[in-house]
């Protein structure tokens, strides 16, 4: 007989906020990614596809993706709903560091941003790179196996000889 299987939850389960507000409806993998995303920051999620649904919590193993290619409903708690909106922008950009990490120019007294000469240089390291010049990758030599080779046939040689 197979003994009953229980549902264990965890603390924060028991504690945290019901996602109750429709966030956004993505792909499959999209939301996956989406989903990953708002865990990793705290925000308990749910999922429903196809009258399925899934909660997924902050301090929870992540899991398969629910869906491939079908449409995934997001769901977050209403207090949350901000706080995901941003995180989701902050996905949907190409440059993940972007221009925030750019340096920014001074501005000049009369108004005017300064040019782009009086940003300051970038940075350069103290010590040199050794392998900077080194020039392409090389073949490995193949007088070493050759010798390997020699010795092993004289041993074989001399064994058979024997």
């Amino acid at each position: 007989m197979i003994p009953a299987i229980r549902e264990v939850r965890s603390c924060s389960e028991t504690t945290a906020a019901a996602p109750d507000t429709k966030l956004i409806d993505l792909p499959g993998l999209q939301a996956d990614f989406a989903v990953r995303a708002l865990t990793l920051e705290g925000i308990v999620c749910g999922l429903e596809c196809q009258g399925i649904r899934k909660i997924r919590l902050p301090d929870g193993a992540p899991e398969e993706p629910f869906a491939v290619t079908l449409p995934v409903s997001i769901y977050v708690p209403s207090d949350k709903l901000s706080e995901a909106q941003n995180i989701l922008r902050s996905l949907e950009s190409d440059d993940v560091i972007g221009a925030q990490w750019e340096p920014v120019p001074e501005e000049d007294p009369n108004g005017d941003r300064a040019s782009s000469s009086s940003l300051a240089e970038p940075l350069r390291p103290k010590h040199p790179d050794p392998f900077a010049d080194a020039g392409p990758p090389r073949g490995e030599s193949t007088t070493l196996r050759l010798v390997l080779f020699l010795i092993i046939a004289a041993a074989a040689t001399y064994a058979l000889a024997r």
